[in-house]
């Protein structure tokens, strides 16, 4: 960024004063500015009282004009900025909701599965003939049974966390 100043005095020779001719301050290399806008302004005056209330006038309505476009453009930033935080939120807010329903739909499928097992289990332990249950018959397919009751009690441990699981999924 340069600041160039430039200020040339003259001699009045009848008066033997020093008067200011020209006051020039021009701001360049400084580029765009926060909100898009030229920051580059010349400041140019002939002498000290040789302004006009015309003059001063139109700079100050130039001055009020560019702060309501930077006004706006601020507002208008802003008003993005707040809706892009809002659709990010929302985004999160929706990928929550369906990561938590795909978890409750392989939860839900799972379990359907296990309710599926654990019935034909209980079906195959009912059909199983009492007189090969018996002592001494046949010790084989008695241990076999016993190790089918067993799992079977598990199978409707894990089926009551499932009905209870079913049940508050489709009746909230």
């Amino acid at each position: 960024m340069a600041l160039n100043i430039v200020a040339r005095f003259s001699r009045s020779v009848n008066l033997n004063t020093t008067h200011l001719e020209q006051f020039r301050c021009p701001v360049t290399s400084i580029g765009k500015g926060y909100f898009g806008l030229h920051l580059n302004r010349k400041f140019s005056t002939e002498a000290v009282g040789e302004s006009t209330p015309k003059e001063s006038d139109k700079e100050i309505e130039s001055l009020k004009t560019e702060m309501q476009k930077i006004t706006e453009r601020y507002n208008d930033l802003d008003d993005k900025y707040k809706r892009a935080l809002a659709e990010s939120e929302n985004m999160r807010k929706r990928l929550m909701k369906q990561i938590d329903e795909a978890k409750l739909f392989g939860i839900q499928s799972f379990c359907k599965d296990l309710l599926e097992v654990a019935d034909i289990l209980t079906s195959a332990t009912k059909s199983a003939p009492q007189d090969q249950l018996k002592d001494g018959v046949n010790p084989p397919f008695a241990n076999l049974y016993h190790g089918l009751v067993l799992t079977e009690s598990q199978l409707f441990k894990v089926r009551a966390l499932c009905d209870h699981i079913l049940y508050f999924e489709n009746f909230p």
